[in-house]
């Protein structure tokens, strides 16, 4: 049971932790390779594509902050669309419901992602490869609206496949073409006309292109719009939100929650 005084997303997320790290030895570790991981694949397909610099950016932190967004939404997403996995048991708390664990959840891929970005920009920073952001709060912000979006569509998920299971398939699939509009290893600037709209409708493209343009003084993106990131927001938290209701009312009436 959470403790008074403490926050219950947070005691969740702490046990949703300490479960995961006893669950599998190298649990922490994947925590941090698969950004590292994704990183590098991206940083080299800009230095195929564009050679050392994107839109005048150096490849490699211009691929850390995109690979930080898209993965931030993506692992949210999964975590939250896969329901309370490790924390199952703590359902068996009459204070605790699903909603609550999913609140719990979802910062983890936000704060392993923002930690590995984090770092690697700090490094390169140091080393004088890159200056230091011109605006570090719009970054952090585009981060959140990445985490909140995916936590928003996750709802949305979890909800479609406690109506149909074989969803889970589908939206792997979706998920790979996000990945390919979302910007890694370019900007929209870049694309001829007809795929630019294309890929303007991804708001996660529009979150990376941002953070790039807050970080650097040499990119000033002409396409992405925070207005467009909002109203995607808005509307993704107000589906998720609405249809996390419905479920638990059908679960309610299923007998499989009070």
């Amino acid at each position: 049971a959470p403790k008074k005084g403490v926050p219950r997303w947070f005691t969740l997320w702490s046990l949703s932790f300490v479960k995961e790290m006893r669950s599998e030895r190298l649990g922490l570790f994947w925590w941090f390779a698969e950004p590292l991981l994704l990183i590098m694949v991206f940083t080299f397909m800009a230095l195929v594509f564009f050679g050392g610099n994107v839109a005048g950016m150096p490849a490699f932190p211009f691929a850390i902050i995109g690979v930080a967004n898209f993965l931030t939404f993506r692992i949210t997403l999964m975590t939250t669309a896969a329901g309370t996995g490790h924390l199952t048991s703590a359902l068996h708390d009459p204070s605790v419901t699903r909603f609550d664990i999913l609140v719990g959840q979802a910062p983890r891929p936000l704060v392993a992602n923002a930690c590995v970005a984090g770092a690697l920009l700090m490094y390169l920073m140091a080393d004088g490869q890159i200056p230091a952001p011109e605006r570090p709060a719009i970054i952090v912000m585009c981060l959140v609206c990445s985490a909140t979006m995916g936590f928003s569509v996750g709802l949305m998920l979890s909800f479609a496949s406690f109506i149909y299971p074989g969803i889970r398939r589908l939206y792997i699939i979706v998920l790979r073409l996000v990945a390919v509009s979302s910007g890694l290893f370019y900007v929209s600037e870049q694309l001829p006309q007809q795929y630019k709209a294309l890929v303007l409708w991804n708001p996660i493209l529009h979150a990376s292109q941002l953070s790039r343009d807050a970080w650097f003084q040499i990119y000033a993106t002409q396409d992405a719009s925070f207005a467009y990131v909002w109203v995607c927001l808005l509307c993704a938290l107000f589906m998720g939100l609405s249809l996390a209701i419905v479920e638990r009312r059908r679960r309610a009436e299923k007998g499989d929650i009070e």
